[in-house]
């Protein structure tokens, strides 16, 4: 095992050598803001003959992020002094936003940045606590932060700026950076959530400082629905966390509009799916699907229900059945009700004493459907207890690979 560990932390080295060793192409010459001190190695120099710079760029990040998926070559590759390296990769793209060979370089940076810290405690400190330096831009000198171990001026505000504009000043803007490609902007979300996702004190500084921004930005309809997705998976993972408040509930309940959209997305079950998630997750913190319905946003939700409702309730044979846990989640949503209570497990909703199910559902369905107040008797005569909010499975990606959003 020791001889494993030498060998890989020589090949990583190496890598780290080679990577170093290409050129900037639009500041040659110029020395870097940030640097590595590296030792001599055997394998510095990688073959990669008749190769652009970028194509060994992108070559050579690949490799890594196959090494970093284990979670001991992650911390490895940081203590071999790899942050550096891989920030020097995106600084050059946050300095030339028009320079699409840079934007490209950085691209497989961000998902070995994604790699690198996703679901790793001691891996997303080392990222958040790194001391950014200055990073020249063509019209100013910009900070970008220093070691204070907050994600606010750390690399949160680089990597935002990667969606939105004035991420790295005092601005409140949330315009969408439109010089981005989706692609990019998708690997750079995809960091941030990995990042992120499970770190308290990110969390609450993430959801405190650029939420609403980049959340904003992500989910605006012109953007692209890799974008869109990423972006859900990574709103549902806040609204999920274990330690989300209220609080944060109504942090982010604004956007509520912009995920009601993705819950009609014909063509991608899987967006429709994780935008299920969000919304039953704002409904737990918010205090039930009658308060989510009082809220912006809560009309166009019932519009959504219905137009899908309408939809399942045509389908036939093994395409009906496929939808049933979706016909579910919309039954149970208009069911109304207050208070944080939701099905897990793969319990279903309307079984045991949570209500929401038989003659109780369908008549608070109709009761939504018209617009009327949601507190419907059952079947006994007696109010139906509050109906339980559908936490549907979760999508397949939540089980930790590597590819995750």
């Amino acid at each position: 095992m020791e001889g494993t560990f030498v060998d890989m932390a020589t090949r990583l080295q190496g890598l780290l050598d080679a990577l170093d060793k290409l050129p900037d192409e639009n500041e040659a010459g110029k020395e870097s803001d940030i640097t590595r001190t590296t030792t001599p190695s055997p394998v510095a120099a990688v073959e990669q003959e008749g190769l652009t710079s970028t194509e060994r760029a992108e070559a050579l990040w690949e490799e890594v992020q196959e090494h970093v998926e284990n979670l001991d070559y992650a911390l490895m590759f940081c203590q071999a002094g790899g942050l550096p390296t891989l920030f020097r990769f995106l600084l050059q793209a946050a300095a030339a936003a028009e320079d699409k060979e840079a934007e490209a370089r950085a691209v497989p940076a961000l998902a070995v940045l994604a790699t690198l810290t996703q679901n790793n405690l001691p891996v997303q400190e080392l990222v958040l606590q790194f001391p950014f330096g200055e990073v020249e831009d063509k019209d100013k000198k910009r900070s970008i932060s220093s070691n204070t171990g907050s994600s606010v001026r750390g690399v949160m505000p680089l990597l935002a700026s990667f969606l939105i504009k004035g991420a790295d000043d005092s601005s409140s803007s949330s315009e969408l950076n439109i010089r981005r490609s989706s692609r990019f902007q998708a690997k750079a979300l995809q960091a941030i959530s990995c990042i992120i996702r499970g770190h308290r004190v990110a969390e609450a500084d993430f959801v405190q400082h650029f939420a609403l921004r980049v959340f904003i930005a992500a989910l605006q309809p012109s953007q692209d629905a890799r974008v869109h997705g990423k972006a859900l998976f990574f709103l549902q993972a806040l609204l999920g966390a274990d330690d989300a408040t209220r609080e944060r509930g109504e942090e982010l309940a604004s956007l509520l509009p912009l995920v009601v959209p993705c819950l009609l997305v014909e063509e991608d079950e899987g967006l429709r799916h994780t935008a299920a998630c969000v919304v039953s997750e704002m409904t737990n913190l918010l205090g039930g699907p009658t308060v989510v319905f009082g809220r912006e946003g809560g009309e166009a939700l019932r519009e959504a229900m219905l137009k899908r409702r309408d939809v399942i309730e045509k389908l036939e044979g093994v395409e009906r059945e496929e939808a049933e846990d979706e016909m579910r989640f919309w039954e149970v949503l208009a069911g109304g009700g207050e208070g944080r209570v939701f099905s897990r497990d793969g319990e279903r909703a309307g079984s045991g004493g949570g209500g929401g199910g038989g003659g109780a559902a369908a008549a608070a369905a109709a009761a939504v459907e018209e617009g009327e107040a949601e507190d419907v008797e059952g079947d006994g005569g007696q109010a139906a207890a509050a109906a339980p909010v559908l936490l549907l499975a979760p999508p397949h990606y939540l089980s930790g690979a590597s590819n995750a959003p």
